[in-house]
């Protein structure tokens, strides 16, 4: 069973195989029990709320811990809870502890001792930044996460909208590492032409072509801006032929212009839980030639394409969406971020000189890779400007009366 599912301008990942997804969880590994007890006196017991076991962060993310702890003489201790990281020592006392912790595979300790000197220990493992996972050999990662905020400036309506979406995957392969450290590098300079619809579930990125499982991540991924929530993207599922599609996307857009400074937090589950993880910056897109990109008629074999802004960055790509002027014909180009670009030699063979059409939109999309654990996000923020089609007026002959 083939289908579809979309992400940013075209998403790092745009058009994804879908089969059934699996559900698991994985416990915590800590049981919160203290000892037997002395000479009658009951054991505090401790509890570690969060985070989960097997939660990742960003490098320097601030992360949140909270627990609480009991016990039948003493009553609440919670704020005698103890925290500790086996690689950065102590972390600090009570329910509430914000603290941010180093790169690396951490088992964190929450513990607590009562007044007859019965101690309760519950523990929790977490990686910050890398931690030296497997995710970052040279054979890749199966557990690919996507999010990806659009921005995107109607031309006809002269509107801003602002909404995002993302999805989270488990391939049956490891997707390469060549994917990771450069994710546009095999579309720059290339064209797809079709007749109806891209047919490459993933538009020529190098990830194989295997089955898939959606995953799990948690009820909302939230989009913050400087720290103030931003978008939420709500968890959907459907059932397509048997198969159950897992995604995230936002319930409505949201005006724009795009704001600054945007992280991601994913609450986790099958996929681990990611805390702050910056999207990358993007400048506005603002296609400059040709002169009325919308117009039918207005693109040929031969039209150079201009932008203003041109980063040069090499995660940064600009896609240029073409349709012919009877409709007939659909072009995708990727282009670096340089400021101008011309359809390839092959392009121009594919067309035929004679071929006309005009831009149905035009944007750069920036992408960085954040390694949480085993599994990489691929973060993406994109912002495009979308041309009037021409109407298409078909032949008399074809009109029902």
């Amino acid at each position: 069973m083939r289908g579809t599912i979309d992400i940013g301008i075209r998403g790092v990942a745009i058009s994804l195989l879908l089969i059934a997804a699996t559900a698991c969880s994985t416990p915590g590994d800590g049981d919160g029990e203290g000892g037997g007890g002395v000479d009658g006196d009951a054991s505090p017991s401790a509890t570690i709320a969060t985070p989960a076991d097997g939660s990742a962060f960003a490098s320097g993310a601030t992360i949140s811990f909270t627990g609480s702890a009991d016990d039948a003489e003493d009553g609440d201790l919670t704020a005698s809870l103890a925290w500790t990281s086996d690689l950065d020592g102590a972390i600090g006392t009570g329910g509430d502890v914000a603290a941010t912790l180093s790169d690396g595979a951490h088992v964190v300790t929450a513990s607590v001792d009562d007044s007859a000197g019965q101690t309760a220990s519950t523990n929790v493992a977490i990686t910050v930044g890398d931690g030296g996972g497997g995710g970052g050999g040279t054979g890749g990662t199966r557990d690919v996460g996507f999010v990806v905020v659009d921005e995107v400036e109607d031309d006809a309506l002269s509107t801003v909208d602002v909404s995002g979406g993302g999805g989270f995957i488990q391939f049956d392969a490891d997707i390469p590492e060549a994917f990771f450290s450069a994710p546009w590098a095999d579309l720059v300079g290339t064209c797809e032409v079709t007749t109806t619809t891209l047919t490459d579930p993933f538009q020529g990125l190098p990830i194989p072509d295997v089955g898939l499982t959606y995953l799990e991540a948690g009820a909302t991924v939230d989009v913050t801006s400087s720290g103030a929530p931003y978008l939420e993207l709500d968890r959907f599922e459907s059932t397509i032929g048997g198969d159950t599609i897992i995604a995230y996307a936002a319930g409505d857009a949201i005006a724009g212009p795009l704001a600054a400074d945007l992280a991601v937090d994913v609450p986790g589950d099958e996929f681990p839980a990611v805390v702050n993880a910056a999207l990358p910056e993007v400048a506005a897109f603002a296609l400059t030639a040709p002169a009325d990109p919308g117009a039918a008629g207005s693109v040929d074999i031969d039209t150079t394409f201009s932008w203003s802004g041109g980063s040069g960055d090499a995660n940064t790509v600009v896609t240029i969406d073409l349709t012919s002027s009877d409709f007939s014909t659909f072009v995708t180009c990727y282009a670096a971020d340089t400021g101008s670009f011309a359809l390839p030699d092959a392009t121009k063979t594919e067309l035929g000189g004679a071929f006309t059409g005009s831009v149905g939109q035009a944007g750069r999309e920036s992408t960085r890779v954040e390694t949480v654990g085993d599994a990489r996000l691929l973060l993406s923020v994109s912002r495009s400007q979308s041309f009037a089609a021409p109407i298409f007026v078909p032949p008399s002959s074809a009109v029902q009366r």
